[in-house]
């Protein structure tokens, strides 16, 4: 009777890392990751030829050991178009998601923090948003924005803010 148990509270990377690099598949999305993140950094180095250099004698030649994606209709090698743009889809995502993550935390801060009035309004707009399916909602803002990459990257983070908001004003409550 006279035993005293300590309870260790469970926190840390540890007890969420070792889990999930024991996860193959977990390991192949990060090695995924880590490959588009790599060849997007070294574009420059890594590609075989100018993304924008034309040969019109090469136009639309298929996969071979000189070009291994083909070539398209300006004989512009496809592979070295491919790795220059992960540079662009990867600075969209980290951009229109740190943006989702600033409004929607900010937000969610806010309404769990006050309460009240604010709570009710920035539920009801986050409520709204979630109504509409995610694509047709980021295609309908991109439309009313106009055409653009920043257009693009703002219509993305407001469909993604609600979720951070929810998240982040639980707790908060």
């Amino acid at each position: 009777m006279g035993d005293n148990v300590t309870a260790k509270a469970v926190f840390g990377w540890r007890y969420v890392v070792r889990p999930a690099l024991r996860n193959r598949l977990v390991l192949c999305g990060m090695g995924i990751v880590l490959l588009l993140v790599v060849l997007a950094a070294f574009a420059s180095t890594i590609a075989p030829y100018d993304p924008t250099e034309m040969k019109v004698m090469d136009a639309l030649k298929g996969p071979s050991s000189a070009h291994w994606f083909g070539t398209d209709r300006y004989g512009r090698d496809v592979l070295s178009r491919t790795i220059h743009g992960s540079r662009i889809a990867l600075g969209v995502a980290l951009s229109s998601m740190s943006g989702a993550f600033l409004v929607g935390s900010a937000l969610g801060l806010i309404a769990g923090f006050f309460g009240g009035w604010s709570d009710l309004a920035i539920g009801r707009v986050m409520d709204v948003l979630f109504s509409f399916p995610t694509l047709v909602l980021a295609v309908a803002i991109s439309a009313m924005l106009g055409p653009g990459l920043n257009n693009a990257v703002v219509a993305i983070a407001v469909v993604y803010a609600p979720l951070f908001c929810r998240v982040a004003r639980g707790p908060v409550m």
